[in-house]
């Protein structure tokens, strides 16, 4: 079994670690990616889910990955919400003075 060099992408910052050779969804990298189960991470072109992530010794020094393979990744939501204005409208009766409850 050996480990190859690769590139790991969290959350737009890039980390170097180790893929393991005879599989494809073992990794180590270094605590600091602060990478969590259910994080999505990439390596060499693919997209990946982090399953479980053990900080090695208890050290805070490295994280060994297993992740499964994803090929539907849906980008996350960017910006708020539209904002229509509808809902912060008060109500008026038909008189045009305010309606209290």
């Amino acid at each position: 079994m050996a480990w190859l060099s690769v590139e790991i992408e969290v959350d737009g910052s890039t980390f170097t670690g180790w893929a393991k050779s005879n599989s494809q969804c073992d990794f180590v990298m270094g605590f600091s990616s602060a990478l969590e189960v259910g994080s999505y991470f990439k390596v060499g072109g693919k997209s990946y889910i982090a399953e479980s992530v053990i900080n090695v010794a208890n050290r805070n020094e490295e994280l060994l990955i297993s992740g499964k393979e994803v090929t539907n990744v849906k980008p996350k939501a960017r910006g708020d919400e539209p904002k229509t204005g509808r809902k912060d409208l008060e109500r008026k009766d038909n008189s045009g003075r305010d309606h209290k409850n």
